[in-house]
């Protein structure tokens, strides 16, 4: 199983890799990938991955598969953990073990109670069976969420949401529900640094 945004890189990545020139419709506009420039993929990898994470996921799903179809080539699958693999991890090594979510969809986009609930403690339930380890943490895909998507986390048992607020965890903050985490890009070290070091914060109280 590929969560869609494995399944967009892979795509985007196939595109890049063999230079094949394609266009996505986006709502009303063309996205073009006629510029192979590493700078201008990755902008516009982002542009499409905003246009994804405002739909559900039936329109994701459906998108994806229609996109992958059209190329004249085969878009690679990621290789992902199994449950035993992750059964292996757990016995070798301290790890936290936590869920998040079935799918990786924008839960603040999910109208279906039904489906916001099976994404939210379906996951729990799912990573409980077969690790037999109980889960506490749920960490929100893309840091998304609303009040409704807080109160399924409460209601289906965890002790703790993630979010990707920005702000560091502090001792003070270990009583709370919602933990705030930094988002961290992997390609600026000198930017995960000054995030680590709550330089953004102090710089925007300084300004307020």
């Amino acid at each position: 199983f590929q969560i869609w945004t494995q399944r967009q890189n892979n795509l985007v990545q196939e595109i890049f890799l063999r230079k094949h020139i394609c266009t996505f419709e986006i709502d009303n506009e063309k996205l073009s990938f006629d510029n192979f420039n590493p700078k201008s993929i990755t902008e516009k990898n982002l542009q499409l991955f905003h246009f994804l994470f405002s739909k559900d996921e039936i329109f994701v799903e459906q998108f994806l598969t229609d996109y992958e179809n059209k190329m004249p080539f085969k878009i690679p699958i990621t290789p992902m953990m199994t449950w035993e693999n992750l059964k292996d991890a757990l016995n070798k090594y301290e790890i936290e073990l936590g869920s998040h979510s079935l799918s990786h969809i924008a839960l603040s986009n999910t109208r279906d109670n039904a489906k916001l609930q099976e994404e939210i403690s379906g996951s729990k339930i799912l990573i409980e069976k077969h690790t037999g380890r109980k889960v506490n943490i749920f960490a929100l895909p893309n840091g998304n969420y609303n009040d409704e998507v807080i109160e399924q986390c409460r209601h289906s048992g965890y002790k703790h949401v993630l979010t990707v607020d920005e702000k560091l965890f502090t001792k003070e903050d270990i009583s709370e529900f919602k933990l705030p985490r930094l988002l961290i890009p992997y390609n600026n070290f000198y930017e995960n640094l000054l995030k680590v070091e709550n330089f953004q914060n102090v710089i925007k109280k300084i300004i307020k």
